[in-house]
């Protein structure tokens, strides 16, 4: 049997639930989402390389995108 992970921000509790009270969802696992956006560009440029993103894309990373990629 395959594992299921919800991937979560630790504050979004009422969207939690609302994923819960669906049907077939009791076998999942929740996973804590880095959340990024109160850190500084600095600190992220630490773990992540938003010249890389942007020569890639074209376009400037959003702190959501740092911290969708992390918490994957």
């Amino acid at each position: 049997m395959m594992n299921k992970y919800l991937i979560s921000l630790d504050k979004d509790v009422q969207r939690r639930e609302l994923f819960f009270a669906q049907p077939d969802t009791a076998d999942f696992a929740v996973f804590s989402a880095i959340n990024t956006m109160q850190k500084e560009w600095e600190e992220l440029a630490e773990v992540f390389n938003p010249t890389k993103f942007e020569q890639h894309y074209g376009r400037n990373v959003t702190k959501g995108e740092i911290g969708c990629t992390l918490s994957h």
